[in-house]
Parts: C-alpha cells; structure tokens; sequence
C-alpha cells in the first residue's frame, strides 16, 4: 500500500479498512442519522458554535442550554453573538423566550458579557426582554439602569417637544437629532 503525504489515496481505501474498527471510521459510522425528511445528515458539525447556530433557530420551546454552553465554553464571541442573532427581531430569528432563558442563565456565569448584550437589547428585540429575573443582583440593576435611562430620555425628549410646539415636525426631529444624536 502507498502512503503519500502521511496519508493512504482514497482510491486505495478498502471496505475492510473502514470496517477494521479504527476509532476514526467508527467515529464516522457513529455520526450518521437522518433528518425529519429521511435524509442522511450528521448528528453534529464537532463544532458547538454551528451546532448551537443550527439548533437555536429550530428549538423553540425547547431547553437548549446545555448547547449554549457548550457554545460558550468553546468560543464565548461566536456564542454571545449567536444568542444576539437569536433574538433580533428584524435580521434574526426574532426567539424571545429561549433569548431570555439563556440569558438568565448566562448571568449566573458571566456577568460581564451578559452585561454587553444586555446593552444591545432594547435594538434587537424589546425592552421587557430586561426584566428577565436575573440570578445576579448586579445584572438585575444594569438591567433596570438601561430601562431607567431609556424612559428618561424620552421624558427628556417629550418636555424638549413640549416647549417647542410652535416649531414643525422637521424642526423638532432636527432638534431631537442634535439634542439626543438619535
């Protein structure tokens, strides 16, 4: 048999090499499964991220946490920015009890980051999504510090209209926009 490169041609690959019980074709044999069509498929990419990609989008209702964590251990980025993708509303896959099921268990282990996409939520999905009963304190408050500067602002915004009833809409979204960079 030749070898190149450290590796045996495909041409050359016999049903007894693959069937000899080598830990890599059983690994492969142990990967197959079909999907709900009856089409062969795998049971997993051996990548949690793309993994938890594909299983966030089709679960709802269903607990995926164990997957977000296994994502999260993996690469904490790609995890977070997946949980995000779940939940957007406009570009995502608009999941709002599994977002906030995972988020609340993220606070129990990262506050940090919980903390980060906390800050993005009132942009991709809603602010009601924030009054998650967090199992932290801290994050509860950080939480509640975004709605409370959220409903200042308008109220801000609302006295800054009032006093300027004369004016035109045009007028006031221009004020609105040097006043609140919205």
């Amino acid at each position: 048999m030749e070898i190149e490169n450290g590796f045996i041609p495909a041409d050359n690959i016999t049903k007894e090499m693959i069937s000899s019980g080598s830990s890599f074709s059983s690994a492969i044999q142990n990967q197959k499964t079909t999907t709900t069509n009856g089409m062969a498929a795998r049971v997993s990419t051996a990548n949690a991220c793309t993994d938890l990609f594909y299983k966030i989008g089709a679960s709802r209702g269903k607990n995926i946490i164990s997957e977000f964590t296994a994502a999260y251990v993996e690469n904490s980025d790609y995890a977070a920015r997946i949980l995000q993708w779940a939940r957007d509303i406009r570009g995502g896959a608009g999941e709002r009890q599994l977002f906030r099921d995972i988020l609340k268990e993220l606070s129990r282990q990262d506050i940090e980051l919980t903390k980060k996409i906390i800050e993005k939520v009132p942009e991709i999905g809603r602010f009601d999504d924030l009054l998650v009963d967090f199992y932290e304190t801290e994050v509860k408050e950080y939480a509640c510090g975004i709605i409370k500067n959220a409903i200042d602002r308008a109220y801000q915004a609302q006295n800054l209209l009032d006093k300027f009833d004369d004016i035109t809409e045009e007028q006031a979204q221009n004020l609105l926009q040097q006043e609140f960079s919205i």
